[in-house]
């Protein structure tokens, strides 16, 4: 096979003085990116199966397609043996009336984010000072859902809205057991989770004490601060963190984390 890699880079900064006001802003933006340029394909493999022109590592998945309301809904519909209401809908594919690997397609967009960013702002006023990071990552998706059931517990977001017959337009399937139904133990896009996000990695404020005050003190120097980390996140998972490693959601999210302190030199 043939592969190409592609990206760059790129560093904005920009700093100034307006009098007492001193202030600079770094951004930073990376883009990569690789492509399947020719793969030796299996011999019969469907267009949509194939490697060539996706990313190395494209995920081949059933698409999910939304989760039946009720049994008549099952039972007009291709589906795989044993499927009944509050089930996630598998697409047939290839049109053949029949659920099975053929149906599954490859995804172009993998655990990797393709694009990553960040800005950098501080500021300083008289004896004010101010830090903030913003950080991020688009072009990615993760595998996340969790072994719930008799083993563990389920999220409350799939309780809360889950298929049951009083509530068959919820947003989540019905309540299940580990691996035991197909739409959990046969991979597919329902739990294909897009993990793009902007998250307010790190924030911090400081006054520093004027030296005169520290003088009569006996110390050099007095900074007084509150900071905090993780304190905004913004994506669509909700549920989970959306840098959690693929396949585990058991990931323990980041913390949000708040200081308040003092940094003293004798």
């Amino acid at each position: 096979g043939r592969v190409e890699n592609k990206g760059f880079e790129l560093v904005l900064s920009h700093k100034n003085d307006i009098k007492k006001f001193h202030y600079e802003v770094i951004g930073t933006l990376t883009h990569a990116q690789n492509r399947i340029l020719y793969w030796d394909e299996t011999p019969g493999v469907p267009v949509w199966q194939q490697s060539t022109g996706k990313q190395i590592d494209a995920p081949l998945y059933y698409k999910a397609i939304g989760i039946y309301k009720t049994e008549d809904e099952v039972k007009n519909s291709t589906h795989l043996d044993g499927a009944r209401a509050g089930d996630v809908i598998f697409e047939d594919v290839n049109g053949d009336n029949v659920i099975d690997d053929l149906d599954r397609v490859h995804f172009n967009r993998t655990e990797n984010p393709t694009w990553i960013f960040g800005l950098t702002m501080t500021a300083k006023f008289k004896n004010f000072d101010f830090t903030m990071l913003w950080q991020g990552a688009t072009g990615a998706s993760q595998y996340l859902r969790t072994e719930s059931g008799l083993i563990g517990n389920f999220p409350m977001a799939y309780v809360e809205d889950r298929w049951t017959a009083d509530n068959p337009d919820g947003s989540w399937p019905r309540a299940y057991d580990r691996d035991r139904e197909y739409w959990v133990n046969r991979a597919n896009t329902f739990w294909f989770w897009n993990t793009n996000y902007v998250r307010l990695k790190t924030l911090d404020l400081g006054y520093n004490i004027p030296a005169a005050l520290c003088k009569r003190v006996g110390i050099q120097n007095l900074r007084v601060y509150v900071s905090g980390q993780n304190l905004v996140t913004i994506d669509k998972v909700k549920i989970f963190d959306p840098e959690a490693p693929s396949g585990s959601g058991q990931f323990y999210p980041q913390t949000k984390i708040y200081n308040v302190g003092l940094n003293v030199t004798f």
